[in-house]
C-alpha cells in the first residue's frame, strides 16, 4: 500500500490524503482534513473510498463503497464531540455453496456521533488519567427499513502510575460494551468477541 499526503494543503495546516493497499484487504480513498476552520478547535474533514475482503468466517467476498463529511469541537479541554453523515453500498458476493448467496445494492445512510471526556496528562503512553468514549452509529436501510441497524459503542480506560522508579510502570484498566439492534442483521453486520476492538481472537466486522 501507499499513500500521498499534503500535509499543508492551501497553506492552511489542512491534510489533503490519497492512497490505498492491496491484499487480502483492499482500500482506496481519498481523504480531506482542516482541523480548526473556527471557535474551539471545530474542525472539518471528508472521505471519499472503496474497500473490500473477503471474510475469514462466513466465505464470501464483501465490497463498500462510500464517503462521509464531519465536523467536531472541544469544549474546554476535556470534552470531545464529533458528528458524521454519510452514505454506502454494500454489495456481497459467496464464495462457496453452503452459506450466504449473492447480496448486491445494500444502500444505507449512516451517520456518527462520538463523545469523549478525557483526562489524560499524555495522549500517547498516557501516565495517569481516564478516557471515556461512546460512539453512536445508526445505519438506514434505504430501501428495506428491517435491514437498518443500530449499534452504540462504549469504551472507558483509567492509567494509574505505579512506580516512577521501575521505568514509569503503569496500570491501564480497560471496559468496553457494544449494544446493537436490528429487525434483521445483515450478515455482514455481525460482530464477535475478539479483534482489536476487543479482548481476543478474531473481528470480521468490516469497518
Amino acid at each position: 500500500g501507499g499513500i500521498i499526503v499534503h500535509l499543508n494543503f492551501r497553506g492552511m495546516n489542512e491534510k489533503l490524503s490519497l492512497g490505498g493497499t492491496i491484499g487480502k484487504e483492499t482500500t482506496y480513498f481519498l481523504s480531506f482534513i482542516n482541523p480548526w476552520i473556527w471557535k474551539d478547535h471545530v474542525s472539518l474533514r471528508g472521505k471519499l473510498y472503496q474497500y473490500h475482503t473477503q471474510d475469514p468466517v462466513y466465505n464470501y467476498r464483501y465490497q463498500e463503497n462510500g464517503f462521509y463529511i464531519g465536523t467536531g469541537f472541544h469544549k474546554n479541554n476535556n470534552h470531545k464531540y464529533k458528528l458524521e453523515i454519510g452514505a454506502e453500498i454494500i454489495d456481497y458476493y459467496s464464495i462457496s455453496t453452503n452459506f450466504v448467496p449473492k447480496g448486491t445494492g445494500y444502500k444505507f445512510l449512516k451517520s456518527k456521533f462520538n463523545y469523549q471526556f478525557d483526562t489524560r496528562d499524555i495522549y500517547i503512553d498516557p501516565t495517569n488519567g481516564q478516557l471515556f468514549s461512546i460512539s453512536i452509529l445508526p445505519k438506514y436501510h434505504l430501501n428495506n427499513s428491517k435491514l437498518s441497524y443500530y449499534r452504540t459503542f462504549l469504551f472507558n480506560t483509567y492509567y494509574f502510575m505505579l512506580s516512577e522508579k521501575l521505568n514509569n510502570l503503569i496500570l491501564s484498566l480497560k471496559s468496553a460494551a457494544l449494544l446493537q439492534y436490528s429487525q434483521s442483521f445483515p450478515v455482514f453486520a455481525n460482530v464477535y468477541l475478539g479483534g482489536e476492538d476487543f479482548i481476543r481472537g478474531y473481528s470480521p466486522n468490516p469497518k
